[in-house]
């Protein structure tokens, strides 16, 4: 097991072995290490999707505390990052911050705030579901056995902090529900997310909301003041800069300075200054131990 008790926080992010998600994910490790403030020099852990049986073994990249374990390919996109719970058998934490590959850090001063016993993670509207799930969803709940969801909270994954106590727990219910839920919604990216709330019900773990700064998206007036933003796929313009801009920094640094896109715009000088040769070398280093596509 890994000595990382004195850092309190493991971050964690899972990916797949392309360039543009290696690029993204390696700008948040950056992002974390020059505005995580106290938890600049936390232990970062890097679980990456192979399409090879593999085992999990864990590599240090240099001195950066930066971890990557390769682990084998699931049902992608529905329970890859469940399984980065199961990083409580090889870390020593207290808290570990899962982040999607598609969030940058830019202020971490109140994080503390948020290590309680208690998972944290933004509030979601559930009105959205109808679309994404199709309008007859709460009727294939029942279906499954849950006949509470006015009562179960609703998400976004792509922040959560979970105390090292509940990751076990949540993992075993996450990927129950959330392979319950293939049944009848097979082929739709939300059901991780419906399946975390449902767990974090059913195992009755203590919980409480993030507030919108920690996982500001694009979807409304950017604050200014946001300490994680997540450039999810709301606006098409994400997903251009998701698949497209981060295959190179070149090309995302020319974005960051010529969009006039708010949310960008917003934050486009203090991204800036994380493109830099470094930068660029990591990413490099990490796109060969992967053979990134």
């Amino acid at each position: 097991m890994m000595n990382c008790k004195q850092n309190r926080v493991l971050f964690c992010c899972v990916i797949e072995p392309k360039i543009a998600w290696i690029n993204a994910a390696v700008l948040l490790v950056r992002s974390i290490r020059q505005y995580g403030a106290a938890f600049a020099s936390s232990p970062f852990l890097l679980i990456v999707n192979s399409d090879n049986d593999t085992t999990s073994n864990v590599s240090l990249i240099d001195e950066k505390q930066l971890y990557i374990i390769k682990q084998p390919r699931q049902i992608y996109p529905y329970s890859n990052k469940i399984s980065a719970l199961d990083a409580v058998d090889l870390f020593n934490f207290d808290y570990m911050v899962m982040l999607d590959h598609d969030t940058l850090v830019l202020n971490l001063s109140d994080l503390t705030d948020y290590l309680v016993q208690k998972v944290h993670a933004r509030k979601n509207l559930k009105h959205g579901l109808r679309h994404g799930l199709g309008k007859n969803y709460i009727q294939a709940f029942t279906g499954l056995g849950l006949n509470s969801w006015k009562r179960v909270p609703y998400f976004n994954s792509g922040v959560v902090i979970v105390p090292r106590r509940y990751c076990k727990i949540l993992n075993q219910c996450w990927m129950g529900w959330t392979n319950s839920l293939l049944s009848s919604f097979l082929g739709s990216v939300l059901i991780e997310q419906v399946g975390f709330g449902i767990a974090i019900h059913d195992a009755k773990i203590p919980y409480d909301y993030l507030p919108q700064k920690y996982n500001e998206t694009n979807w409304k007036m950017p604050s200014g003041n946001a300490a994680i933003i997540h450039y999810n796929d709301y606006d098409p313009i994400n997903i251009t800069v998701k698949r497209e801009m981060l295959n190179s920094y070149d090309r995302f640094y020319t974005f960051l300075n010529q969009s006039d896109n708010r949310f960008w715009n917003t934050y486009a000088e203090r991204i800036s200054l994380l493109l830099d040769s470094e930068l660029t070398a990591l990413s490099e280093e990490i796109g060969t131990l992967l053979n990134a596509r």
